[in-house]
């Protein structure tokens, strides 16, 4: 999905995101599938709350929200987001 931002994300046939003709690693998993949830769920707004629920079902609250912070941590560096 290409955009004027220079970013492109494939995620049929192998994932990949890239950034002003780049190739980008993210590094965790739920990370890649983070990135391709919210591009193809961009027409709605998502709580940090259900998206930690979401990835992170088996984990109380607290931890899911941890690991959805250190996450969205990786994509803002990644993506070089403030």
């Amino acid at each position: 999905m290409p955009n004027s931002a220079g970013l492109s994300l494939r995620i049929l046939g192998g994932f990949s995101f890239i950034r002003d003709g780049m190739h980008c690693d993210l590094a965790y998993e739920k990370g890649r599938a983070l990135l391709a949830y919210l591009a193809l769920e961009s027409e709605r707004l998502h709580s940090r709350s259900a998206l930690a629920s979401l990835f992170w079902p088996h984990l109380d609250r607290e931890a899911a929200l941890t690991n959805l912070r250190q996450v969205l941590h990786n994509l803002r560096q990644v993506i070089n987001l403030p």
